[in-house]
């Protein structure tokens, strides 16, 4: 009796006390429960009774006689995920008293001395208590394994203790929800951190929700300009002037030294004067390249080396620009003209200018002009000391002795040294043959050159070259504010036509009537050993050409009878002619008459053509608009 009483006491204790955990360490009245029940070492001593007995169960031992009877009562619920099998002894009695071989069967002498202080430690450190938890970090515990699996909870458990679960339900429920509220502040800041985080990649990297650049910079400078109001609201505005600089629409009073006495003389008060500044590196001048293009308005092209006047950035300027084209090796040829509607690039000498900046050129300043005044416009690509830009140069000469491959060449230079730099370069023929020049001969401008064919006397030879062009380094800055009158560098058209000079006429660039001597050739002579080698329809043919035998007509000689006979054939060949000539009419006629006819049905089949055909496209034009009606429903 004693047995079982202590038995049933730790029955009822062990579940709760040895085997469950209680995470929800926050109430400090189970905390203390749980060390004076570490404290208490009676329960070691009804261990060591229980265990005295052989023969005794470990079900029956930790859960009680009724866990055990119970197993069979529990058998059939179908609910539970994890059952007790059930005890079939009745059914198969014969099997009972046999050794199972499956299992492990520990010796006596293997078996642990639990009455033994060391041993009783060991067992004590298997379960655990509240002192258990008081070395380990509140993060170990609130995350634990409790989130994925539940709760423990005992399905062996007897139908007895279901009663003792329901009293301690209460204190369990206020523990679990102390430990739920620290669980759920743990994971709102958490879930805090990862919005944050979230937040900053995107205003780093997307582009979606994200303003552009320019809403970014207006309201940077909004939240600077509402924090400078703030910071100097109660200063003074003289201070507030020397640190914040002036305000728009603030009236000033500016101070400008070394201004020309003409400026004060010709002051306007009705045009308004732009004050600006210039940064250090703009104060240099050298040569600009742009990308101009003629404006579709302008009347007229412009000519190279015109003057014109520039309007870019701060300044207007007159300068003279240099207009080339690049081809298909990058090299610049000047041009003489603009393009008529196509870019081109201009060179010419003005302040140095970042590149990307536009401007504007025409060629006067007066306002009573019936056309439109701005003539080009452009943007700047590069700024350097100086641009190469070429022009073509092509020089001639001709042949004054020849020798199989080799001539020997005159006029196309003066000197020894002039052949010397082009020795090596390519020259060429009208009639195609290319040759490189060799070596100058003793006579000043003469050359000698190889060929690839022999050439002839009466050939051309020309050199192509390239001639190097340079701008001028003109820079005329606009001061019309000092001279109302300034008028600046006027065009030669303009010259011509304020001095009266009629157009200077070069009598080289005249055209002249060409007169060409005919040529005589040389008759093809061929080898009679060749000439036999030669297909038929090839070889020369020297057939002499028979000379025609006109057969003399006596008019008034002959007898009588030769003189009928010639009348009778006269009148015979008239009368053959009369005929001729009427079927001929006639042929006319009908073939005048078939004309008609024939033209009669070409328009009727042309009429049915046309008909046919626009029915076939009338017929098109309905399947089409059905095929359309069907995609867009």
């Amino acid at each position: 009796d004693l047995e079982m009483d202590n038995g049933d006491e730790f029955k009822r204790s062990a579940p709760r006390d040895l085997f469950r955990v209680d995470d929800s360490d926050s109430n400090e009245e189970s905390d203390d429960e749980d060390v004076k029940d570490t404290e208490d070492r009676s329960w070691f001593d009804n261990v060591a009774a229980l265990y005295k007995g052989k023969g005794k169960n470990l079900m029956e031992i930790v859960y009680g006689e009724r866990a055990v009877d119970s197993r069979d009562a529990n058998s059939d619920d179908d609910g539970e995920l994890l059952r007790l099998v059930n005890d079939k002894q009745n059914e198969h009695s014969v099997f009972v008293d046999t050794i199972d071989s499956s299992l492990y069967c520990p010796t006596s002498e293997e078996w642990t001395n639990w009455e033994e202080s060391e041993m009783m430690e060991k067992l004590k450190d298997r379960f655990s208590g509240a002192a258990w938890f008081e070395d380990v970090d509140e993060s170990l515990i609130n995350d634990s394994d409790e989130e994925v699996y539940g709760d423990f909870e005992d399905l062996e458990a007897a139908e007895g203790d279901e009663q003792m679960k329901d009293e301690n339900d209460d204190e369990e429920s206020d523990e679990e929800d102390d430990s739920e509220g620290d669980e759920e502040s743990a994971q709102m800041k958490r879930l805090k951190a990862k919005e944050a985080l979230k937040a900053k990649f995107n205003a780093e990297y997307d582009d979606e929700n994200d303003s552009n650049y320019l809403e970014d910079l207006q309201a940077q400078t909004e939240k600077q300009i509402r924090l400078n109001e703030e910071e100097f609201a109660q200063d003074d505005p003289v201070l507030r002037a020397q640190l914040l600089g002036y305000e728009c629409g603030t009236y000033i009073r500016i101070q400008l030294s070394g201004i020309p006495c003409e400026f004060v003389e010709n002051f306007d008060p009705k045009l308004p004067l732009v004050v600006g500044g210039l940064l250090p590196n703009e104060h240099n001048l050298g040569f600009v390249q742009t990308r101009v293009k003629r404006h579709r308005w302008h009347r007229k092209i412009l000519k190279n080396n015109d003057p014109i006047i520039i309007s870019m950035g701060w300044r207007r300027f007159q300068t003279l620009p240099l207009y080339s084209l690049a081809d298909d090796s990058m090299r610049h040829r000047m041009l003489k003209y603009t393009p008529e509607h196509m870019h081109c690039y201009a060179t010419f000498y003005g302040p140095v200018t970042p590149p990307n900046t536009g401007f504007i050129g025409f060629q006067h300043l007066r306002n009573n002009v019936s056309t439109f005044r701005v003539a080009i416009t452009g943007v700047v690509l590069e700024v350097d000391q100086s641009f190469q830009i070429v022009k073509k140069l092509k020089l001639t000469g001709n042949p004054f002795k020849t020798y199989k491959n080799t001539a020997f060449i005159r006029g196309m230079f003066n000197s020894e040294l002039e052949v010397a730099k082009f020795q090596g370069a390519a020259v060429r023929t009208v009639s195609g043959i290319r040759g490189q020049i060799k070596k100058p001969l003793k006579v000043p401008g003469t050359f000698r050159a190889t060929f690839e064919d022999k050439v002839l006397m009466s050939d051309i030879v020309f050199l192509r070259t390239w001639y190097p062009v340079h701008a001028q380094k003109f820079y005329n800055p606009v001061t019309s504010l000092l001279d109302s009158e300034w008028t600046g560098m006027r065009t030669v058209f303009q010259l011509r036509k304020d001095k009266q000079l009629r157009v200077p006429v070069n009598q080289d660039s005249l055209y002249k009537p060409v007169e060409r001597e005919a040529r005589k050739f040389n008759p093809l002579r061929i080898p009679k050993a060749l000439e036999k080698e030669l297909p038929f329809a090839a070889k020369p043919k020297r057939l002499q050409k028979k000379e025609k035998l006109e057969r003399p007509v006596l008019i008034g000689y002959g007898n009588k009878e030769e003189r009928q006979v010639n009348h009778l054939l006269q009148q015979l060949g008239t009368v053959k002619n009369e005929k001729i000539r009427k079927q001929k009419e006639k042929r006319e006629k009908d073939y005048a008459k078939r004309q008609k006819v024939v033209q009669a049905e070409k328009e009727k089949r042309e009429e049915r053509t046309k008909a046919s055909r626009k029915r076939v496209f009338r017929l098109q034009g309905i399947e089409k608009e059905r095929a359309a009606k069907k995609r867009k429903y």
